[in-house]
């Protein structure tokens, strides 16, 4: 998630500052006007990737940027470290690994058939490509190299193709692309603000997450067999994330942050009653028998919570810990038996650094 706008004075103290903002991950400076509240300017990439400073209560901080009076600027910068795909157990023991090119993998998303997985690897502060593993031969080739960022690949149910957000100079959307023909991709939406791809169901069509003016991060579903405005599931003043239909499709698990914090809820489907399920939740998988959520915290712990879905609301057991994560963990997803992850760990750690930038101001005149 992208950090909330800070504000730099100018540094000759003048009214005349700029608010600093990360866009596709980079740093960004707009010129503006603290007295008329107005942009004075269009805005400038500086060319910085600040990382997201690792923290318990870190969820909707972002990339940390701090700004000066006399014209300095801090940031924080992750140390670069290889990532290994390995596989560990519900008690978090690696249990084996998967023999991929070297590179600093952000995300994995593995197939409805578990046969493959699709990972992220950056490839520049503003573009990055997906490779396909064969997770039964441990191995991997590239899919998509992109001239933008790809972040948040998800799987059609029949395991054949791949939808992914796009982001490139300002415009957003998402494409399609098969896995089977290995075709060119195909744009399916359009946005006018980001939007990241979720869930991908039959019945449901395909769950995305977007921001809205005035609402923050909103949940929609997209019907995959037409051009239709997005249905929405989970709107609101608050940050509402994800969207995991159950797998008898009453119910629908997202994030929320309306308590202050990225709390699990239920809703049922269509839009209707809600309930808290788990707080300060990071990741989150349906088991597959669909009476059970395992689910992280920031804290790298894993928890099972047990749901009774068969009555006209969910019942909700006390959430059992089940295993400590490795404390670099980079993401992970749920194999479809539900017996394993795959994981993306770095290979050696780091504190990362302070970067401090001097006299930046004199790039946007």
């Amino acid at each position: 998630m992208e950090n909330a706008p800070v504000y730099a004075p100018s540094s000759d103290g003048s009214n005349r500052g700029s608010l600093l903002f990360t866009r596709q991950g980079v740093l960004v400076a707009q010129p503006f006007d603290a007295t008329s509240l107005k942009f004075a300017g269009d805005p400038v990439p500086l060319g910085d990737q600040p990382a997201v400073a690792p923290g318990g209560a870190a969820y909707d901080a972002g990339r940390r940027i701090s700004a000066s009076t006399n014209g300095s600027l801090a940031y924080y910068l992750a140390p670069a470290a290889d990532v290994n795909v390995q596989w560990i157990d519900l008690t978090g023991r690696t249990i084996g690994s998967l023999d991929v090119p070297s590179g600093r993998y952000s995300t994995v998303a593995i197939a409805p058939d578990g046969n493959k997985a699709v990972l992220v690897r950056p490839a520049s502060q503003t573009s990055s490509d997906l490779w396909i593993a064969d997770l039964t031969r441990s191995s991997a080739i590239p899919f998509a190299a992109g001239a933008h960022r790809l972040p948040m690949p998800i799987w059609s149910p029949d395991s054949t193709r791949i939808i992914f957000s796009t982001e490139s100079s300002g415009s957003f959307g998402l494409a399609e692309k098969s896995v089977v023909t290995g075709s060119a991709e195909r744009p399916i939406f359009r946005s006018d603000t980001t939007i990241y791809a979720r869930h991908w169901s039959t019945e449901l069509g395909i769950i995305v997450n977007r921001i809205d003016p005035g609402t923050k991060w909103n949940i929609y579903r997209l019907k995959a067999s037409d051009s239709a405005a997005p249905e929405p599931l989970v709107t609101g003043p608050s940050i509402d994330l994800g969207g995991w239909p159950s797998p008898d499709r009453r119910w629908l698990a997202y994030l929320s942050d309306e308590a202050g914090r990225l709390d699990l809820y239920l809703q049922s489907l269509p839009a209707g009653q809600k309930t808290q399920v788990a707080p300060a939740v990071h990741q989150y998988w349906w088991t597959p028998d669909g009476k059970a959520i395992l689910y992280t915290t920031r804290a790298q712990t894993l928890w099972r919570v047990d749901v009774d879905m068969r009555g006209p609301s969910p019942r909700i057991a006390p959430p059992i810990q089940l295993a400590s994560l490795p404390s670099t963990l980079v993401y992970l997803d749920l194999a479809p038996d539900g017996r394993r992850f795959l994981a993306l760990v770095p290979e050696r750690t780091g504190l990362g650094t302070v970067a401090i930038v001097q006299s930046w101001q004199s790039g946007l005149r």
